[in-house]
């Protein structure tokens, strides 16, 4: 494997030979190297390497880098990778590759454009990786029913992992499309009706395909597709027109795509197959510069869909491949996938056209970004460890995942006289339908390298799992595509008539949804309508379990079955799962994340419909906006979902009547478990508008929570929003939020509303972003004190003397669910009897104690309005108590160190910049007691890092700001600098570098002048990094015995003042701080996405 050294090597000019043989040979001449060598040469980086790339390369190459080429099929990868291949690689007339897949094969491939091609430029692997890569998890429509932004980003992480450890650079999903017609197949891959909702789960997949470094060899460019409006093909058919309003586009259609693209920083866009009231996706260029470029500042990679660029031809708007690849080409598409149009035929038309010329530069351009912030320039083999992919493909800790999400996908539908749960001594249980044994449609469609023998079928699942005096007879009653002939379905009835309850396993097999899988009927299949009356005509109580992909009309079921859970597409973990909630081990808590009509004839059906001018009235006698044979109600609304248990909401308020610009109303509401077993209930706010210069939908949701309660518990669920998530888009054409009325409703679905309220907007204001895609702050607080936490993680006891620390009972308690984007900084506040902690990229500051749980302290904790793209992480980073009720913080949006009052909300600037220039983004800082402050100022903050056009500084410092302002520079060679400590008495000063290939903790002595000298190595962790483990050494916390609690690869690592291991805490994910109480009888812990907890006992 050619690694960093090799490159630098080749950078040096020295040719591989020389490698083999000790560095002996001379320099190569300088046009012997290739381009990004002679870049690397010159120490061109960022901006400065892609500028000199463009500027060398010809016509010709310059379209190679936009052709992405298909190296094989989807159920074939690499069949297409001959000779031929590799020949068009080294003439630098291929950018990128889907369809193909493999570290080691991979690895080939790059080295011969890294090594063998003019310009040296490495490739992009692609790959649709839509539910996960090996191990496949619930489809993304299940996942959206979820309710639960934690799952959408870890089912994404696990994804990334394996795909990137198979070579992958590069997936195609997160599918953000609203889709409120079901009779469009790929309403399975998204996320349903609801832009909120949608907008939502894109932001979390996002981030969980990316991970907060893109740089780090476990993540990949996440893809927001397709842009736009492609759920809205009229009829339900897949790839048809849109012919939608301005308006519509705007509010419906596009907020996901601003919380991919510029909340998240989604690496790449993928451009819709279809037409916009008559401008094909693909050449329309106000949606994709105006739009995209221009109003949000995307300066990520765009690519076509598969052939859409020679599709142009079919749509009418180019007579040929040369017009269809110039109309992408200025419209924005930067690569094209498959056709080959721009790399075989735009040449010629590119070199006679200067405007076309500039289109092309800006497209390489955006190309050789993204190559960029995968770090690919520097070490283009980083994807190609055989080691790692063989170690992570379908984990037991990834299969675990998968199971959890699997679970809270589910929703019940109906449960009537508690037929559900199956419990002990239920008897004889007749299990029915062949997709309770199919291993394949489980994994849905997009599969990507999951295996039909990876998965754990429902039977398997049930019979693995029986409780006592419960017995299973199987028989298949009929297959999910044919009619079941009189002797299956005899002995399907038999089997029913002899249990005590049947379990009927239908619906749709995998294939019926999907790309071009549209349905004009969604009833059940045929053959599974008839099994399903046969057996509901027994006298048998009915379990109704529905495998499909999309929304169904299921009115005869409701009508007949006992109870109806549904599945959707669950993955591999699909068996466990159905029989942990069919069992009653799980009570299930999903809701539907799009409606279900009572007949195929009312779709498209949605919440968020207009009033019109003649409301629906059920009297039909009076002329009204309805049906006159059937209800004008869907059959399951939004967001329902059913439970075993039941929630009661009292105390439902809100804090203010008015709200000015600037200002935010908060609404809470206590939800207590009036049920008998531990449950999850989905906390859901609506909102509507009664008056505005346009119609306004009769409801949208503006808030979730999904609260996790044990019986008799109660929790406070607080919504805090902002005027501009009331903005529409006005006939001029732009955002705009009226003075008056919002009124609002809470509930546990769009239907069953518990408190409603209003409150008034005092004066418009203007928006400059969708109302769907800014997310509500959300809290929960509350809850059983006295209830046991959840433990997670481990702690490895290394030495003797951990046992003088760490008590042996203790144990990693998780006091917070996965929901904040990356959790840091924390500080105990003694007189507050709380820790407070950051959501840096979540840009809000925390607060957790036992009595009141988890609330929000100060949004935003770092830079305040409209976040720019240029800023990955906006929020406070590390944090340091300053007296009872203020902070000093690492600022990462405002760049700077910051005291803020946290009482007043008064923030003040303590330093901004070193020797005229302005910092990075400030990340971890420590006091000493005279008041100096030690921090660190690596680049996280910034979306592209070292490369990014903000930042002033050539290095990432270490710094000392005295009491009276001067900031003074201790070390500027430190690549990744990040937690900071120091020593008891003061002497010794600690700095963790975050750089994967120098993982370490450094000591430096702190003379009694100030002077920091002797920069020293305490500890090396790097090969704990190399070896997988995860997270890079972070913040720390020092005891008054010396000893350092350092978050480090693995987890928080304890060692002695010497740098001793003394013990692990292993959360399972990436630590990123931690903090000791005043009285050192506890650590918190920021890991990843939640904050956790050791006792200690003092």
């Amino acid at each position: 494997m050619l690694h960093r050294h090799r490159l630098a090597a080749l950078a040096a000019g020295l040719s591989l030979a020389a490698l083999g043989s000790g560095f002996t040979q001379a320099q190569n001449e300088q046009d012997a190297q290739t381009l990004a060598v002679q870049a690397t040469a010159q120490g061109l980086t960022g901006q400065e390497r892609i500028d000199f790339l463009i500027s060398n390369m010809t016509i010709e190459e310059k379209l190679g880098q936009l052709h992405q080429m298909a190296g094989g099929r989807q159920k074939n990868l690499n069949s297409r990778l001959d000779d031929g291949e590799f020949d068009r690689v080294r003439q630098g007339k291929v950018g990128s590759y889907l369809h193909v897949a493999g570290a080691g094969p991979l690895e080939e491939l790059q080295r011969t454009a890294v090594e063998e091609s003019r310009t040296g430029i490495p490739l992009l692997f692609a790959m649709d990786v839509i539910h996960g890569y090996r191990t496949i998890y619930p489809v993304p429509l299940a996942l959206a029913a979820s309710f639960s932004d934690e799952v959408g980003q870890s089912t994404a992480r696990i994804a990334a992992e394996e795909a990137s450890a198979a070579g992958l650079h590069w997936t195609f999903a997160p599918m953000i499309d609203i889709a409120r017609d079901p009779r469009w197949g790929r309403i399975v891959e998204g996320a349903g009706e609801e832009p909120y909702l949608s907008a939502r789960m894109a932001a979390a997949q996002v981030r969980g395909y990316q991970g907060r470094d893109l740089t780090a060899p476990d993540t990949i460019i996440a893809t927001a597709k397709h842009f736009g409006a492609y759920g809205a093909g009229e009829g339900g058919r897949d790839y048809n027109s849109a012919d939608i309003s301005e308006r519509t586009l705007h509010e419906t259609y596009l907020p996901p795509f601003h919380a991919a693209t510029v909340e998240a920083g989604a690496g790449s866009v993928m451009v819709a197959f279809n037409d916009i009231g008559g401008v094909p996706a693909t050449a329309n260029a106000p949606l994709l510069q105006d739009v995209l470029r221009k109003a949000w500042s995307y300066d990520g990679l765009v690519v076509s869909d598969w052939n859409a660029v020679l599709e142009l031809t079919n749509h009418g708007v180019a007579a040929d491949r040369v017009g269809a690849g110039t109309l992408a080409l200025e419209a924005g598409v930067d690569m094209e996938m498959t056709s080959g149009i721009y790399a075989q035929d735009l040449a010629e038309a590119v070199r006679g056209d200067e405007t076309l010329q500039a289109s092309l530069d800006d497209a390489v351009g955006h190309v050789l970004l993204a190559k960029d912030r995968l770090g690919l320039f520097d070490d283009p083999y980083a994807y190609h460890d055989t080691d790692r992919e063989a170690a992570v493909m379908l984990s037991e800790e990834h299969r675990a995942v998968a199971r959890d999400a699997a679970v809270k996908s589910m929703v019940l539908l109906k449960n009537e006289n508690q037929t559900l749960p199956i419990r002990e001594g239920a008897g004889r249980v007749a299990l029915i339908g062949a997709l309770a044994d199919d291993p394949y449609s489980p994994l849905g469609s997009w599969s990507a390298q999951g295996s039909s023998g990876d998965v754990v079928t429902i039977r398997a699942g049930l019979e693995a799992a029986l409780p006592e005096g419960v017995r299973i007879d199987y028989v298949p009653g009929a297959d999910a595509r044919s009619m079941p002939d009189r002797r299956d379905l005899r002995d399907a009835v038999r089997a029913a008539e002899r249990a005590d309850v049947a379990v009927l396993v239908i619906g749709e097999d995998w294939n019926y949804s999907g790309e071009a899988r549209s349905r004009s009927d969604i009833t059940l299949p045929a053959g599974q309508a008839a099994l399903a009356e046969a057996i509901l005509a027994t006298d048998t109580p009915v379990v109704v379990v529905l495998m499909n992909g999309r929304p169904l009309d299921i009115s005869s079921l409701d009508a007949e079955a006992d109870a109806i859970l549904e599945t959707w597409f669950l993955g591999v973990e699909t068996g466990p799962a159905v029989a942990s909630v069919l069992f009653g081990e799980e009570s299930p808590g999903g809701r539907l994340p799009a409606s279900f009509p009572r007949r195929t004839g009312q779709v498209p059906i949605f919440m968020g419909h207009y009033p019109t001018g003649r409301p629906a009235d059920p009297d039909l006698e009076n002329d009204s906006s309805r049906y006159t044979d059937v209800d004008i109600t869907p059959l399951y609304p939004f967001g329902h979902g059913l439970s075993y248990a039941s929630f009661d909401y009292a105390g439902i308020s809100q804090d203010t009547q008015t709200v000015g610009a600037g200002g935010t109303i908060t609404i809470s509401a206590d939800v207590t478990n009036a049920g008998e077993m531990a449950a999850d209930e989905v906390v859901q706010l609506y909102t509507r508008d009664p008056l505005a210069t346009v119609a306004r939908p009769v409801q949208e949701l503006r808030g979730f929570s999904r609260v996790s309660l044990d019986p008799g518990e109660t929790k406070t669920v607080s919504f805090k929003l902002r005027p501009e998530q009331f903005a529409y888009w006005g006939q001029e054409g732009a955002w705009r939020v009226d003075a008056g009325e919002i009124r609002w409703m809470i509930g546990s679905t769009s239907a069953d509303i518990r408190g409603e309220g209003s409150f008034t907007i005092e004066e418009g204001v203007t928006a400059d972003e969708p109302a769907a895609a800014i997310e509500t702050v959300t809290t929960v607080s509350g809850g059983n004190a006295e209830s046991e936490p959840v433990s997670v993680g481990s702690i490895d006891r290394l030495d003797p003397r951990a046992d003088e620390v760490i008590p042996e009972n203790a144990a990693i308690e998780k006091l917070t669910d996965d929901t904040f984007g990356w959790s840091e900084g924390p500080v105990w506040m003694p007189d507050r009897s709380e820790v407070l902690f950051s959501d840096v990229p979540g840009n809000t500051l925390y607060g957790w104690s036992e009595e009141g749980g988890l609330e929000v302290v100060l949004q935003p904790s770092g830079l305040a309005g409209e976040v720019p793209p240029a800023f990955r992480e906006p929020g406070s980073n590390g944090l340091i108590a300053d007296g009872p009720n203020a902070i000093l913080m690492g600022d990462h949006g405002n760049r700077a160190i910051a005291r803020v009052d946290l009482g007043t909300k008064e923030r003040t600037f303590l330093a901004q910049q070193f020797e005229g220039k302005r910092f990075s983004s400030p990340n971890d800082l420590v006091r000493a007691e005279d008041g100096t402050i030690y921090f660190t100022d690596p680049p996280y903050g910034l979306q592209d890092g070292d490369e990014s056009e903000l930042k002033e500084l050539d290095f990432n410092g270490v710094y000392r700001l005295s009491p009276d302002g001067t900031v003074s520079l201790i070390d500027r060679e430190l690549t990744r600098p990040n937690g900071v400590g120091l020593s008891p008495d003061e002497r010794t000063l600690y700095v963790a570098v975050s750089d994967p290939d120098a993982a370490r903790l450094y000591a430096y002595d702190v003379g009694e002048d100030g002077d920091v000298t002797n920069r020293r190595v305490l500890i090396d962790l790097t090969a704990m990094v190399k070896a997988g483990e995860p997270g890079l050494p972070d913040g720390m916390a020092v005891s008054q015995s010396g000893n350092i609690w350092l978050a480090g690869p693995g987890g928080i690592h304890l060692l002695s003042p010497e740098g001793e291991r003394l013990a692990l805490v292993r959360t399972g994910t990436a630590a990123a701080n931690v903090a000791l109480t005043d009285t050192e009888d506890a650590i918190y812990i920021t890991s990843g996405s939640f904050l956790a907890r050791v006792k200690l006992g003092g």
